[in-house]
């Protein structure tokens, strides 16, 4: 009989499409499962051609491209890519999951993570374990094969992406609750108490600290291990998306129109810089070589790229010209890519100048591991995925 796990059986099947033709006489699908692996696979095989000239222009040559298994059958999308050391997962929006070697872009695995009605907030690698996050619970799977090996239900419903020093997860919810989950024993660690929800990705702003931004603009650093606080700030509005970290400060554009700094372990404000737009794209910092100053780089939306000294928080450069986030940074340059037009560009951090603009045709998203001299990996909507490193 065909069911829903049948067809996530042969999603995963689909994603290693040479698997399809070592079909035994007499032990093979039935034509209904026939028809939905082509079905699934069908998308697949008409893979667009790669431009390699465009990537050249940004200084990158292909390294390899593969398919990414989606649950196409019932409407899955892509959700979100994953580069994770040896392995790079990319996982659509129900749930499947598909993991291929970083090295060749071989299929190691791909299957459904469970129930498509989940809220999914991330996967994260832990030794050879892979962890996939949802809102009730993180599960455990042997990274390698895929093999499931556990299932830790959260003392609370999570609300943003985790936060992981070490073994432990950390969490909001809307609750108005910051929690600490211990991966060695699936035990609650600990719960703090926050100013108002948490819809907004902590991270892990240095060796013992992670920063909590809340919805009503609250700042918490706490420490991850025991939950213990070290401070906070307010905002004059909540967080307009995502910060970053580094040289000992948090920063976090804000819905005031306002981009902060602030200290990752006394949680005070270091500075502000006031701009005259909502602040909605996420923060990237920089950190500073030879002749250049550390900087925070991030969009300002309809006014262009904006690069901030993250010592002082004065404007260092505007480029009305660039309309993307920044993805990562090599030779003194920032790359930036922008899914709502294919644009992606090399922009010099010394002074904002773009030297090399192009359009990059069916890419959804663009990420670099890691962000400072790493390779890139572009995945489209259809499940192709494609590794470059610099030539």
């Amino acid at each position: 009989m065909y069911t829903r796990a049948t067809a996530r059986t042969l999603l995963a099947l689909a994603a290693g499409l040479s698997i399809l033709s070592l079909t035994l006489p007499g032990c093979g699908p039935s034509k209904t499962e026939k028809a939905l692996a082509a079905q699934a696979a069908a998308p697949l095989l008409g893979s667009e051609a790669i431009d390699r000239e465009v990537y050249d222009t940004l200084g990158y040559r292909l390294a390899w491209s593969g398919f990414a298994s989606f649950d196409r059958i019932h409407g899955g999308k892509l959700k979100a890519l994953y580069p994770l050391g040896d392995i790079v997962a990319v996982q659509d929006t129900l749930g499947s999951l598909t993991v291929l070697r970083t090295s060749s872009g071989e299929l190691r695995w791909a299957a459904s993570l469970g129930d498509p009605t989940d809220t999914y907030l991330g996967v994260l690698r832990q030794g050879p374990r892979l962890l996939a996050i949802t809102a009730a619970a993180a599960t455990s799977y042997d990274a390698e094969n895929g093999t499931l090996l556990n299932r830790q239900n959260f003392a609370r419903i999570a609300a943003s992406g985790p936060a992981k020093l070490a073994d432990v997860l950390v969490m909001g919810t809307v609750s108005r609750v910051a929690f600490g989950h211990l991966l060695r024993n699936g035990q609650a660690g600990w719960a703090f108490t926050m100013t108002g929800p948490s819809t907004i990705d902590p991270i892990l702003a240095s060796a013992d600290s992670v920063a909590f931004p809340t919805d009503d603009g609250n700042v918490t650093i706490i420490d991850p291990g025991i939950g213990s606080l070290r401070g906070s700030t307010r905002m004059f509005s909540g967080p307009g998306s995502t910060g970053d970290a580094g040289d000992g400060a948090y920063y976090i554009p804000s819905l005031d129109q306002s981009l902060y700094a602030i200290d990752t372990q006394t949680a005070k404000q270091r500075w502000r810089l006031a701009t005259d737009v909502k602040l909605t794209r996420p923060a990237f910092f920089a950190p500073g070589a030879t002749g250049t100053p550390s900087i925070i780089i991030i969009q300002a939306p309809g006014r262009g790229l904006l690069g901030v000294d993250a010592a002082t928080g004065k404007r260092l450069w505007l480029t009305p010209e660039i309309t993307g986030d920044a993805v990562g940074i090599r030779d003194g340059r920032v790359l930036t890519f922008d899914p709502a037009t294919g644009q992606a560009a090399n922009v010099q951090l010394k002074d904002g100048y773009a030297d090399a603009t192009v359009t990059l045709s069916n890419v959804a998203q663009l990420k670099a591991s890691p962000k400072v001299n790493g390779d890139i990996f572009a995945v489209s909507n259809r499940g192709e995925i494609s590794k470059f490193i610099a030539r």
